[in-house]
């Protein structure tokens, strides 16, 4: 069961892990991100939620300018050649429910 924005909070805060929060509503593209934080541009990060053929899932989080070869990244994660797809947005909703 995943954890609520509180609870994780107060994960964080009793283990000791200093962190700045920043709201704001969700975003699709880096462009909109840096457009919903301005003068934050350190928080800024591209998130890619992908799954394996065998529909294992994974989030990918990297700096705004990196470039994401699927290829270089399934050999890394060992789901073989060409095995991660970006995931259906249904798949996001049914694993943050």
């Amino acid at each position: 069961m995943p954890l609520t924005k509180d609870e994780l909070i107060a994960k964080l805060k009793d283990a000791g892990v200093s962190f700045e929060s920043f709201e704001h509503p969700p975003v699709m593209t880096v462009e909109a991100q840096i457009a919903a934080l301005p003068g934050n541009p350190q928080t800024v990060l591209k998130n890619l939620f992908v799954k394996d053929k065998k529909h294992r899932c994974y989030i990918i989080t990297a700096l705004p300018d990196t470039k994401i070869d699927m290829q270089v990244l399934s050999a890394r994660l060992g789901t073989g050649k060409g095995g991660l797809r970006l995931a259906p947005e249904e798949l996001l909703l049914e694993v943050l429910q």
